[in-house]
């Protein structure tokens, strides 16, 4: 708005010594010369002082410079004074719907931003949330990633695996070696499952695999695969698995239940000598 001043303050002077070139005193002819004269002025002003506002300064000179040069009840004042009440009304017409739009943009520039951090504020809990379902340590599934997937899924089997020995391991060799076969045993579990498998810690060195749509041959072979990785891969560590595992509905049996007999399978491969695997019968 103090552009518009600035710009306005110097072109009223001119624009109101015009009448006196023109004669004010001349008949009335000569008086609708000048108003129109004037007027032609006005918008020419507006229009430099105002490019972007066209219609704000055809309704700016419409009402403050033609109405108030022609009402009867000011034909009294000299043509001067009527043109530059007239051409303050228009500026400050101008002005205002100028300030308007700048509110009206900058309202919505900060919508924009709005939309914005809503948007990030969104992405950021649903990091959050992700990582809620990630085991920290290995960057596998953790419990509450693990029951969401299970919760979901149909026709499963399930591999729980238990690191033979780790006890042992974990206090001869360290807990900072312990944690480092952790997480590479993680690798291979993952490296071993297909796509649209789920590898999850449920806590300690138990972890448990979950198989889509796989039938008894699927589930014998991944649970081969896992045991032979993990032989070769930690054959430093004398690190071996040992897998209980469970077909059947998570949606009919429910999750607990096949948790429940994959669990008391892995008991029983390691009663059996561990490193091994069995299986139940397909329900």
């Amino acid at each position: 708005m103090s552009f518009l001043w600035v710009a306005v303050l110097p072109h009223v002077g001119v624009i109101m010594c015009l009448p006196l070139l023109i004669r004010p005193t001349l008949g009335s002819a000569q008086n609708s010369i000048q108003i129109g004269v004037l007027s032609l002025v006005g918008v020419v002003f507006l229009l430099a002082t105002a490019p972007d506002r066209l219609l704000a300064s055809a309704i700016g000179v419409m009402f403050g410079l033609v109405v108030p040069l022609v009402m009867p009840a000011v034909q009294t004042l000299p043509l001067t004074v009527r043109f530059g009440t007239g051409l303050l009304i228009a500026t400050t017409f101008c002005s205002f719907v100028r300030s308007t739009h700048q509110l009206l943009r900058t309202s919505t520039e900060l919508s924009f931003k709005n939309e914005d951090l809503v948007r990030e504020l969104r992405c950021a809990n649903g990091a959050l949330e992700a990582q809620l379902k990630v085991d920290p340590l290995t960057n596998v599934a953790n419990r509450i990633g693990f029951e969401e997937a299970m919760s979901d899924s149909g026709p499963i089997a399930l591999l729980y695996v238990d690191v033979d020995h780790f006890k042992h391991i974990n206090d001869s060799r360290g807990h900072g070696i312990g944690d480092e076969l952790l997480i590479q045993i993680a690798a291979v579990l993952s490296e071993s499952v297909r796509t649209g498998d789920v590898v999850a810690r449920l806590g300690g060195d138990e972890f448990v695999v979950l198989l889509r749509r796989a039938d008894e041959a699927t589930t014998r072979r991944i649970a081969r695969r896992i045991s032979e990785s993990v032989r070769e891969t930690f054959a430093g560590y004398s690190a071996t698995v040992s897998i209980g595992g469970a077909i059947g509905n998570a949606r009919i049996e429910g999750g607990e239940a096949l948790l429940s007999r994959a669990d008391a399978n892995l008991y029983a491969a390691k009663q059996n000598g561990r490193d091994c695997f069995l299986l139940d019968a397909v329900s």
